[in-house]
């Protein structure tokens, strides 16, 4: 192994670590990866945040209570987590002796800013939304069934893990959150969960969304966090 990828971080941000526990902790966890002989790659931590629209809108995200210490976190890892005599120095130091990543005596090689992918901007603390979101206004379901059909929804295959959202088709009446599970033709697919009240010409919105948790990446959340990781990079970290 030439290269390490380092993720751990956020658990310890929501257990409530101070930011100075934290980064304490990220050098003592990255002194022991880089003594394996291997280049050390930290990621920036990602959102945590709750939605009453299943992570369809920003506006309808709240941000969770330990936002301030995963953004000091975050622009520390940013600024290559400075060090100044074997322990944390401040963001921005520009203290005699301090080492960033790289530099000699410093145990990361370099970060990946997961978080810049998957936020809505940086330091919003709010997952990235789908732009591509569309509705309509014409959703047929029937009770105890999980087809939907939709006469102008224009559905492919590539809708297949799609959020969907449909006005009134829930327990009594209620809103129907599920997925796209399977597709039939450019009017007809199937979901994760059948209706419980029988809908006609219905609202609904179909998007992809970044989580489902509010933690934890879903399908479009980790092709954004994808994106952040320079596959060459690591490939070739082991040379500083």
């Amino acid at each position: 192994c030439t290269s390490i990828l380092a993720a751990h971080v956020r658990n310890d941000i929501a257990g409530g670590a101070t930011f100075n526990a934290v980064r304490t902790s990220l050098i003592s966890y990255w002194t022991k990866l880089s003594g394996t002989g291997a280049a050390v790659y930290q990621t920036t931590s990602t959102p945590t945040t709750t939605s009453i629209d299943a992570w369809m809108t920003l506006v309808n995200q709240t941000v969770d209570a330990t936002e301030t210490v995963r953004v000091q976190v975050n622009d520390w890892i940013r600024d290559g987590g400075p060090m100044l005599s074997g322990t944390y120095a401040a963001t921005g130091s520009s203290a005699s002796g301090t080492i960033r990543a790289r530099d000699i005596g410093h145990p990361l090689t370099g970060y990946f800013d997961v978080a810049d992918a998957v936020e809505s901007s940086r330091n919003s603390g709010l997952w990235k939304v789908d732009p591509n979101l569309r509705t309509v206004s014409d959703g047929v379901m029937t009770a105890s069934s999980n087809q939907f059909n939709s006469a102008t929804a224009v559905f492919t295959s590539a809708d297949i893990g799609r959020r969907i959202r449909v006005t009134g088709a829930g327990a009594s009446g209620a809103l129907l959150s599920t997925a796209i599970s399977t597709f039939a033709n450019s009017t007809q697919i199937n979901l994760s969960a059948n209706a419980s009240t029988t809908v006609s010409a219905a609202a609904a919105s179909i998007f992809w969304a970044s989580t489902v948790d509010g933690v934890h990446p879903a399908a479009y959340g980790a092709i954004n966090a994808a994106t952040a990781i320079d596959v060459v990079k690591l490939s070739k970290s082991n040379i500083r």
